[in-house]
């Protein structure tokens, strides 16, 4: 069978979900979830030392506190766990301290390239986030922007889920993103197309704070959250909610922003009503514009920027859409948290395991073929014959120790530097009974020049060891049935850089066995399985541990006497789990079916083409588990010679989306399948969504709330249905 629709199936399901994205990192849960948390970034620049609460919305108005932190001194990052989970909406509110720090973007960078963040705020700003419920960990950030879309809220009299969901989208719409989702960052580091205009706008309000202070706020960071929650208050009209000044009161900045980073405009800098506030000379005397990496883009990302006056907001759309969003966004926060987990204890792993497994694994096998192919065993005994002749790669040198024991060296070559391997290798063999033994030792270590010695037995630094010991019955000429075993294969490597080391990296093959059975004349038909266990550890508690069994069968191809013979594997099951001293990094186990015959009897025939009167047959499933509970598993069963039934389950962060579609063969003739149809995704919350593959190769379809339809997916992007049926308000999948 070939599997790549089951890849492409999945691949078109997670672009559809949302893969990736700026939202950041944060703690996830399993799907059984008793107690959850929050987390985020707190900025206007990034906040040290603040105090973070964490408030239940009951009756129309912050309520019970759940929990509260302190934000870390130099990332801004905060996070409060063993929260009960609660539906009501949340607000996350940041408040100032006479400890609490900020990082200034206008200000030069450190030697590092990250922000100067010495500075001080005053006591008792307050800046908020919100959530729509709390019933998964999530993560908020928690920025000036974020505080106007529940100023906005605030404003209608009441902090509902409806008023929060109309803040949030009308300053989503305003800025072009979703200022509770986007990660602000430090300087230096890898930023998104909406990170990079969060920290633009960021660095703009930053200048307008320290311009246009007030009284008893020496930081003008109080000032400027009043002035950015003034614009942001909602006008009721005809049911659907206005912000007619918001634009203005992000522009003003901005556009202040500008005229200060152009050393040739000559202008006036402004107030949100238009009376001057300063000019653009005195302001860059006032704060000198700098000249580095971060800057240079703020300046560049500056002109494409412009907030706009949000349209009006129907309160049922904006819940509508919240919900949407925040479903999307914990799916896709778990995902990101597993893969900054793997990303960062895969690059630690690497540095340790790389250097010591990855060459000397082949080299070890390379030399077990070498040791065995000019060696044979009998009931007489071993007997190993020297290659003498060849490149430095073919020779090899065997010393008799008794009649079962042979000792041997070997030159090995490695980018143009000599080492010495050698060891012993003996082996024993009953002719009469089949039953079989050996054992193999080697050694790779500096390169032997003692004269006229041998180094079998020599003490040498050691760079790496090899052990095998294999056993076999059943070997002999005729017999029915036979099995062969790696009892243990065991290679270590140890680092190089240090002699003698004690820090190693092994890999070990235990109990690898090849059993066969073999049916009576003519044909002899035999089946054969195969188990292979496997471990790959480090002295620093690294380990890759898993199994790969097969069972392979022979089938007769014609009615000749004995009949023409292939072979077709008809079972496969797979299985590894990675853990890395770090923590775990993922399982895998799979499993792949198929039931074949031979000629003359009922049923699939591989060695035929795929048809109506030879129909494939099989199954094949996959199960891949990541850190924080986040789960791939996927199904393809074969339902006739041309269709299969395909099936995703995806869980992350407590909810799951369960994916179905039926497959076809792309041509006649081939087993290669594509969808046929719609992909039909349904989920543990209360949306499902009809999907398919557009011209342009990107996810297209139709999303539901229930039976209604509340959106549609255009080239990968998700928009919500405005009244009249046409997109609205994009939902991020990024």
């Amino acid at each position: 069978m070939k599997h790549q629709l089951l890849w492409l199936f999945a691949l078109l399901a997670l672009c559809a979900c949302g893969g990736g994205g700026s939202r950041g990192s944060g703690g996830v849960t399993s799907t059984t979830i008793s107690t959850v948390g929050v987390s985020g970034v707190a900025s206007k620049g990034l906040l040290g030392n603040a105090t973070v609460n964490v408030y239940a919305v009951t009756g129309g108005v912050k309520g019970v506190l759940l929990g509260t932190t302190t934000t870390n001194a130099t990332t801004g990052e905060y996070s409060v766990t063993g929260l009960t989970a609660n539906t009501n909406p949340i607000i996350v509110e940041v408040v100032t301290t006479a400890n609490t720090t900020f990082c200034d973007e206008t200000k030069p960078l450190k030697t590092n390239g990250k922000f100067d963040c010495d500075a001080k705020t005053g006591a008792g700003t307050v800046i908020r986030s919100t959530l729509p419920d709390l019933s998964k960990t999530s993560i908020t950030h928690v920025t000036p922007f974020s505080e106007m879309a529940v100023a906005a809220a605030a404003s209608t009299g009441s902090l509902t889920p409806a008023s929060l969901a109309v803040g949030q989208a009308a300053v989503q719409e305003s800025l072009g993103f979703n200022p509770m989702t986007v990660k602000p960052v430090n300087a230096g580091e890898s930023m998104d197309a909406n990170q990079t205009k969060m920290m633009t706008l960021l660095s703009a309000v930053m200048l307008d704070a320290k311009l246009n202070t007030c009284s008893g706020d020496a930081s003008g960071m109080k000032c400027l959250i009043d002035r950015l929650n003034e614009g942001a208050k909602l006008t009721l009209n005809a049911g659907a909610y206005t912000a007619p000044s918001m634009a203005a009161v992000i522009n003003t900045p901005l556009d202040n922003f500008k005229k200060w980073v152009d050393p040739a405009n000559t202008g006036n800098l402004t107030k949100v009503d238009e009376s001057t506030l300063v000019s653009a000379s005195t302001a860059r005397t006032f704060v000198a514009p700098q000249t580095n990496a971060f800057m240079a883009a703020a300046t560049t990302q500056a002109t494409t920027i412009t907030a706009t006056t949000p349209a009006s907001v129907d309160p049922a759309k904006a819940i509508t859409a919240q919900g949407l969003e925040n479903f999307i966004t914990v799916m896709r926060d778990g995902v990101n948290s597993a893969k900054d987990k793997i990303d960062k204890r895969m690059k630690a792993g690497q540095l340790r395991t790389d250097a010591f497994i990855g060459k000397g694994t082949s080299q070890s096998f390379t030399l077990v073929n070498l040791v065995a192919k000019n060696c044979d065993v009998a009931t007489s005994g071993l007997t190993c014959t020297s290659v003498t002749t060849g490149t430095a790669d073919q020779r090899i040198n065997y010393v008799k120790v008794n009649n079962q024991k042979y000792c041997f060296y070997h030159t090995l070559v490695e980018n143009g530097v000599s080492y010495t391997v050698s060891g012993n290798f003996d082996a024993t063999k009953n002719d009469s009974t089949g039953v079989a033994s050996g054992k193999l030792n080697a050694t790779t270590t500096t390169l032997f020049t003692s004269n006229g010695g041998i180094p079998c037995g020599a003490n040498y630094n050691k760079l790496s060891e090899l052990s095998m010991v294999l056993s076999g019955t059943g070997l002999t000429e005729g017999s029915t049935s036979g099995d062969f075993t790696i009892n243990t294969l065991t290679f270590i490597a140890y680092d190089q850089a240090t002699a003698n080391s004690l820090k190693w990296a092994q890999m070990v093959l235990s109990g690898i066995s090849m059993s066969a059975t073999v049916g009576a004349a003519p044909n002899k038909l035999a089946t054969v399985t195969l188990t292979a266990p496997f471990a790959i550890t480090s002295s620093d508690g690294d380990s890759v541990t898993g199994s790969l069994k097969g069972t392979i069968q022979d089938v007769c191809k014609d009615a000749a006497s004995p009949c023409t013979k292939s072979s077709y594997a008809t079972k496969i099951e797979s299985s590894f789990i990675e853990t890395l001293k770090e923590g775990p990094i993922a399982s895998f186990d799979m499993v792949v079916t198929q039931a074949v015959v031979g000629h003359g009897q009922a049923g699939y025939k591989p060695w035929l083409q795929n048809s109506a009167n030879n129909p494939i047959n099989g199954t094949a499933t996959m199960t891949m588990r990541f850190p924080d509970s986040v789960t791939i598993a996927l199904t393809e069963t074969f339902t006739d010679w041309n269709s299969s039934n395909l099936g995703v389950n995806f869980s992350s962060n407590g909810n799951t989306l369960y994916l179905t579609a039926k497959g076809k063969n792309k041509t006649v003739g081939t087993n290669e399948q594509v969808l046929d149809g719609d992909i039909t995704l349904t989920s543990s919350g209360v949306y499902n969504a009809k999907m398919r593959e557009g011209s342009d190769k990107k996810a297209v379809g139709e999303v539901f709330q229930g039976t209604d339809q509340i959106g549609n997916l255009v080239s990968g992007v998700l928009y919500i249905k405005k009244t009249n049926g046409s997109n609205g308000q994009i939902i991020s999948l990024k």
